[in-house]
């Protein structure tokens, strides 16, 4: 089931954000990966609560997954718990959340993937805009631009 997250679930959404960043030690190094962590839950509860759009997906009546819109309504978040990646379950809140775009007539969406996770944009349209580093703290972190006409 897809909902719209609260603040109450931000200890929830924290957890599933630092496993699923955990899991990517085989693109980023140790000190990457700990500067994209870093924060507590009301950092996450600030996120939630100023996000235009944040939502989760439960199996169960437990929070797997979630994603979230900046205020620019690019893509913030999008993230699988990683016992529960590989189901679909990105590609059901990625398209909840070009669906809740369209409705409110938005024509695109933009986001920043990490190494890993270009291809699942691209196979589901996106396309590649630029590829860069960001700075993370102390931290160049390398993300690819990427983009979708709705």
């Amino acid at each position: 089931m897809i909902r719209v997250a609260t603040v109450k679930d931000a200890k929830d959404i924290k957890g599933i954000h630092t496993l699923a960043i955990d899991g990517l030690n085989s693109f980023y190094t140790q000190e990457q990966i700990a500067v994209w962590t870093s924060g507590d839950d009301d950092d996450m509860s600030s996120v939630i609560e100023h996000s235009p759009y944040f939502i989760v997906i439960e199996i169960q009546d437990k929070i797997v997954g979630f994603a979230g819109l900046r205020d620019d309504l690019s893509l913030r978040h999008l993230y699988i718990h990683p016992d529960h990646q590989k189901r679909g379950l990105g590609r059901e809140l990625l398209l909840h959340i070009e669906n809740y775009l369209k409705q409110n007539n938005n024509r695109e969406i933009s986001l920043e993937a990490n190494k890993s996770c270009v291809g699942f944009y691209q196979n589901i349209g996106y396309s590649i805009q630029e590829s860069k580093n960001i700075k993370i703290s102390d931290q160049e972190i390398y993300i690819t631009k990427m983009i979708k006409t709705l």
